[in-house]
């Protein structure tokens, strides 16, 4: 099987890179796996995925795994929103206490920020 030779079978949840001919590999789109849909043999044949855009079904020979683990990127994104949740506390009260900075060039000029429009 073509799956196989990639190291590991798909499964649900996982996040993969979906493949195309008329796109390069670095503009690949990104979907998440929601349905394994087997052939008449019970070998999974097509996968039905979620992107960005909507759903699409595609066949497993095109769909190439992460190397990380969806369980792994399910606990990043729960890291990710708990530490959001503390961080918009304390960078309120950071942003109060601290008074601009003047930026200055190497030579030792302070830079002076342009006024445009003075709206």
């Amino acid at each position: 099987n073509e799956h196989k030779k990639h190291g590991r079978e798909i499964k649900l949840g996982e996040v993969v890179l979906i493949g195309s001919d008329n796109v390069k590999c670095t503009d690949w789109p990104l979907g998440f796996v929601i349905e394994l849909l087997p052939g008449k043999d019970g070998v999974t044949r097509l996968v039905r995925l979620r992107t960005s855009k909507g759903e699409l079904l595609r066949p497993v020979q095109i769909i190439f795994p992460l190397e990380v683990s969806s369980s792994w990127f399910k606990d990043c994104q729960k890291e990710t929103t708990h530490e959001n949740a503390n961080n918009e506390v304390s960078s309120e009260s950071f942003r109060n206490d601290t008074a601009p900075v003047a930026l200055k060039t190497k030579s030792g000029r302070t830079v002076k920020n342009p006024l445009k429009l003075d709206l």
